[in-house]
């Protein structure tokens, strides 16, 4: 017999037998909850009667989220207090201890956020005496794949210990088109790429939806393959955007007075971005250089940003073209404004390019419009 229980968002807990109604012995039926409608939520749950330990089935075919509270419209990345010190952003779990909540195997066909788009998943939920294990973690999310990192699978472990919460995520997230993860999350398209990849080893204080750049501890390994620096675009205020974004050749030659965007009309293109981000509680550290390499060029970028001052420092190091083989090569090919770009770099940087063939720079200040000068 079916029965129908209704509560409103708000309002107080509802619990009823469902079995009180039922014509037959309950022994190895299930029960199903046909309808979970919550803001746009919309799916079903399925679990044993007669076995509360065994695990639920929920299948959601819509699970809408509320809009974020963790970034501002001033583009800060994570709030802080006017002290400066960083504050938890709000929380939809605040109210909820992971280990009480039944072991269960979780399908969510479409996730939204304020009604936009975010992808899919699929995992296990397994409560623990302190919280809860995410294990078998698949998926789509914003236009990247799930994949486990040192293992089969993603990971999120959630622990509440002393009323205090602590987030742990172990995975790799794969992309073909990096510009389309960055639309997907309404950051400005300012990389483009044939393959991306990010092993990326996380823990923050809070619950899973309170990760923010101050909080980090871990690290994000990158791998971008074959793409290029989208021309005129920019990098927006994420701080692992800005840190690509002064990897730009074409910005940086730009800012420093001369071009060599002609080299490729859309922007500079690359064969491969690579390096590791460390992440300390609001700093993010290139302890081993961020590494762009082309055919002819290499930039190596390594030093700090502060989340919480967005302050960069920072050197740049950029391996260029630059000769009299170079210059020839381009006049002959009728490539005169390269040609013109690279004889009058070679003028300007003349000792320095006697003494090496690399050009390294100096990053300080606020990330938005740092000083870049040549050392």
């Amino acid at each position: 017999v079916n029965d129908t229980i209704t509560t409103g968002e708000n309002g107080p807990s509802i619990t009823q037998d469902v079995r009180v109604n039922d014509t037959d012995a309950d022994t190895g039926d299930t029960k199903t909850i046909t309808a979970v409608n919550k803001a746009g939520t919309q799916g079903t749950v399925t679990f044993r009667a007669d076995t509360p330990d065994s695990p639920w089935h929920l299948h959601l075919a819509v699970l809408n989220l509320p809009e974020s509270a963790n970034r501002k419209d001033d583009g800060k990345c994570t709030p802080y207090n006017t002290s400066g010190a960083y504050v938890l952003p709000p929380s939809s779990l605040t109210d909820i201890h992971p280990a009480s909540l039944p072991p269960a195997q979780v399908s969510i066909d479409r996730i939204t956020q304020g009604g936009k788009p975010i992808g899919s998943v699929n995992f296990t939920y397994k409560p623990t005496p302190q919280g809860a294990r995410i294990s078998q973690l698949r998926g789509q999310v914003y236009s990247m794949q799930l994949l486990g990192f040192n293992q089969p699978d993603a990971e999120l472990v959630w622990t509440h210990q002393d009323n205090k919460n602590t987030t742990s995520f172990d995975g790799r997230l794969r992309a073909i088109n990096i510009a389309d993860v960055l639309t997907a999350m309404n950051e400005p398209a300012s990389i483009s790429s044939a393959a991306a990849g990010m092993n990326v080893s996380l823990t923050w204080d809070g619950a899973p939806d309170q990760g923010g750049m101050a909080s980090y501890l871990g690290f994000v390994q990158l791998d971008i393959q074959n793409g290029a620096f989208t021309k005129g675009v920019n990098s927006g205020a994420n701080p692992l955007l800005k840190l690509l974004g002064f990897m730009n050749f074409d910005n940086l030659g730009r800012r420093l007075r001369f071009d060599f965007s002609d080299i490729n009309t859309q922007g500079m293109a690359f064969d491969q971005v690579t390096g590791r981000i460390d992440f300390a509680t609001g700093q993010l550290s290139l302890t081993e250089p961020l590494k762009v390499e082309s055919a002819s060029t290499q930039i190596k970028l390594a030093g700090t940003m502060d989340v919480a001052t967005q302050n960069v420092n920072a050197t740049l190091v950029a391996t260029l073209p630059v000769s009299g083989n170079l210059t020839l090569a381009a006049a002959m090919t009728g490539a005169l404004p390269v040609a013109a770009g690279v004889f009058l770099a070679s003028k300007i940087f003349k000792k320095q390019l006697d003494k090496a063939s690399s050009l390294k720079y100096k990053v300080r200040g606020p990330w938005q419009e740092p000083d870049i000068t040549l050392q």
